[in-house]
């Protein structure tokens, strides 16, 4: 008699990279060339609940980090973080929700009084067929200027 087959593992993808590039570039905050340009980054996906039986049904938590010079790269830092529900609906096993909230770090010393972007997003993307989607966006900035408080966000944007 086979064995019986337990709940499906939790799926997960994790990847640790960078980048470098060895020529001489401009740069932008001092007069002359530099050398090289490079930065790091950490992407990480990971499944944290399907129902057994119900492969079409998941949510999964995402997130993203990237590093880079401030005196060379517009964006020095970079982080966004959310997750997914696939299958939300009774019946719509291919349609996903998501919720997405990011931070946008600009380089001092390239834009003065240097600043950030934060944006928190909603999205449905409604399966029409196997290779057809539809999608809607919803999201909120936030951008706070250089040297007062963030300002009060707007109404939400939707797409």
């Amino acid at each position: 008699m086979p064995a019986e087959a337990g709940p499906a593992p939790l799926a997960g993808t994790y990847k640790l990279g960078g980048f470098y590039d060895s020529g001489r570039i401009r740069g932008r905050s001092r007069p002359g060339n530099e050398a090289g340009n490079g930065g790091f980054y950490l992407v990480a996906e990971q499944e944290l609940w399907h129902p057994g039986g119900n492969g079409g049904r998941t949510m999964a938590l995402f997130g993203r980090v990237g590093l880079a010079p401030d005196d060379r790269n517009l964006v020095t830092f970079y982080f966004d973080t959310g997750f997914n529900f696939q299958g939300v609906l009774p019946g719509r096993a291919d349609d996903t929700l998501g919720l997405i909230f990011s931070h946008t770090q600009l380089s001092d010393a390239l834009v003065a009084g240097g600043g950030a972007e934060e944006v928190v997003e909603l999205t449905y993307r409604l399966a029409l067929s196997d290779t057809f989607f539809c999608s809607q966006i919803c999201n909120s900035s936030f951008i706070p200027a250089p040297g007062s408080l963030p300002r009060p966000p707007s109404w939400p944007d939707c797409a």
